[in-house]
């Protein structure tokens, strides 16, 4: 079985910024900052719960968001969408990349994303 994915980036500004340390910082620092993201990067929010070793998240976007790089979700269509995190694919990070983590997350599962 193969598998064909396009992963282009959303286009705006990023949810984080990779931190450049200049001086020693002590044995343990943060690689990344958090900022306020901007454009189709901003379009989704939200919000997990960690409850007897399971989480819950919940998601919310516009359907027309008006940014290209976005579906248009139609309510009588379905989709299938998964969700990725990097670190759990246990990939090693590429520094060659932009965004060294990129594609070192695993979807583990995937989803069928249906409105009511």
């Amino acid at each position: 079985m193969r598998f064909y994915l396009s992963r282009p980036g959303d286009s705006g500004k990023a949810a984080y910024q990779t931190i450049i340390h200049t001086e020693n910082v002590g044995d343990r620092t943060s690689l990344y900052g958090q900022v306020v993201p901007q454009g189709s990067r901003a379009d989704v929010q939200a919000k997990g719960v960690w409850r007897d070793g399971m989480w819950t998240v919940e998601f919310a976007r516009k359907l027309v968001t008006g940014h290209q790089d976005d579906v248009a979700f139609d309510i009588r269509q379905t989709y299938a969408l998964g969700v990725s995190r990097y670190e759990i694919a246990g990939r090693r990070m590429n520094p060659k990349l932009q965004e060294p983590y990129f594609g070192a997350g695993e979807i583990t599962e995937m989803a069928t994303l249906r409105f009511k």
